[in-house]
């Protein structure tokens, strides 16, 4: 039994200590904070052209079942006013993989408007977008203890906006310490 809590503490441990170098942009990156979503944890940024993208969730563990609250917060950190255009009502989307395959996607359980549709920040704003997910995969089925990776995009019709970060999921959970 310890030798399994020691694996996932391993494995977890590996991917918070490289999760900040696999960034999908050659970007700068750079760290912010926003008060609204204070309990986050886990987080990943991406940043280009003034737009900075952040994905986190509320906590780092999770027992099996509980749900697993995203934020996705979209900021100008430019001079200028961002117009983001879309083409649909989809602005963003969030995913969940483990071991590199797909497990939930929230863009399969929802209808869209089907309109081109934009978000205008001026410099300093920042769009947050929000998503539960239940640990239920595509197909409707409870989820098993692992790490899971959680992505979100943001839809930009010409430019990819994203960001990545990391959960696990196990049926110990472990105290909460307060951190």
């Amino acid at each position: 039994m310890m030798k399994k809590h020691l694996g996932f503490i391993f494995c977890f441990a590996v991917f918070l200590i490289i999760s900040p170098y696999m960034i999908v942009s050659s970007h700068a990156r750079q760290l912010v904070s926003f008060p609204a979503f204070k309990e986050c944890r886990s987080q990943f940024i991406v940043t280009g052209e003034g737009i900075t993208c952040e994905i986190r969730t509320d906590k780092v563990q999770y027992a099996n079942g509980e749900s697993v609250l995203i934020c996705f917060t979209v900021a100008n950190k430019g001079s200028d006013p961002a117009v983001m255009d879309f083409s649909s009502g989809q602005q963003v989307d969030f995913w969940v993989e483990s071991a590199w395959r797909e497990v939930w996607r929230a863009s399969k359980h929802t209808m869209y408007l089907q309109a081109l549709t934009s978000i205008e920040l001026q410099p300093g704003e920042v769009e947050e977008f929000q998503e539960e997910w239940t640990q239920i995969n595509d197909e409707g089925d409870p989820v098993s203890p692992c790490i899971y990776q959680i992505a979100g995009q943001l839809m930009v019709n010409g430019t990819q906006y994203m960001g990545k970060t990391f959960v696990l999921i196990t049926n110990d959970p472990w105290p909460d310490t307060g951190d």
